[in-house]
């Protein structure tokens, strides 16, 4: 979440429900630098990357349909759906 009046922000912004993705089998800690950079070492070569350009294709190919109409909403369904998948990757 994040407050901005940047008229391209705000203009351009979907309020959806938020997704909630609950964790399987994450060990609970405090995050230090070090953690955080290992953990983007670890996501090279990963399937989140790949997901992730489907997700973001699905966006440019939705702005193409009217909202409301079963292509955007289709397609509304299937980035949320792999915003899922990202989390459980």
């Amino acid at each position: 979440m994040f407050i901005t009046d940047n008229r391209v922000m705000v203009e351009n912004t979907q309020n959806t429900l938020t997704l909630v993705c609950a964790q399987k089998s994450a060990q609970k800690m405090v995050a230090t630098e070090d953690d955080l950079i290992q953990a983007n070492i670890n996501s090279f070569g990963s399937d989140v990357g790949k997901v992730t350009n489907h997700v973001t294709s699905m966006y440019d190919v939705q702005a193409k349909f009217t909202p409301g109409t079963t292509e955007y909403d289709t397609l509304a369904y299937r980035i949320q759906a792999g915003q899922m998948a990202q989390q459980n990757i």
